[in-house]
């Protein structure tokens, strides 16, 4: 009495046929694993790359020889050390655009905080810790403020995400900033 629809048995498989699959089966996973963790590790590396080639603009130096390499060297740290007095001077300009009131006040606060972050941002080994010493974490933290202009709050907010890439005793400075960059961020 066949109806016309014969049920379709499973073929036979033996169970050392299972067992070898799920071996296989996870072989191939790891593999997979490995695989993709290596193309995230490689997708990092560019990135780094990438953010470090953004933060430096700084001219190449001419010549090759040794003499060359030491006034190459004296040239840098000119610049570091120009570059830590710019951004002491930022942060002093800040304490003055912070306690400033009236009429443009608000665009002068934004403009100071946009130069410290370029500097902040301009070469491979940031002027972090001139900035920390000179006291812009508790300005950027009052920069942070409610009912300021969404502009100042990204520009306060960038200055403190470039701190926070320095070196660890350089972001554990930053820990007076979290509720208020989390209130943000949950806003």
């Amino acid at each position: 009495m066949a109806d016309g629809s014969a049920s379709a048995s499973p073929p036979s498989v033996s169970p050392h046929q299972y067992h070898r699959d799920a071996i296989k089966s996870s072989v191939r996973n790891t593999a997979a694993n490995r695989r993709r963790e290596h193309a995230i590790a490689i997708g990092k590396e560019r990135r780094e790359a990438l953010m470090r080639a953004k933060r430096v603009c700084r001219a190449p130096l001419s010549g090759s020889d040794e003499a060359a390499g030491e006034e190459g060297d004296m040239v840098v740290d000119e610049e570091k050390a120009d570059l830590e007095t710019r951004t002491t001077q930022a942060v002093e300009e800040l304490k003055s655009a912070l306690s400033s009131q009236g009429k443009g006040a608000q665009n002068r606060k934004t403009e100071v905080l946009r130069a410290l972050r370029r500097l902040l941002s301009q070469s491979e080994v940031p002027p972090v810790d001139a900035a920390i010493k000179a006291g812009a974490v508790p300005l950027l933290v009052q920069s942070l403020s409610f009912g300021s202009p969404d502009e100042q709050l990204l520009e306060a907010a960038w200055c403190l995400t470039n701190i926070a890439a320095g070196k660890p005793e350089e972001t554990k400075s930053l820990l007076p900033a979290l509720p208020l960059l989390i209130a943000h961020l949950g806003g």
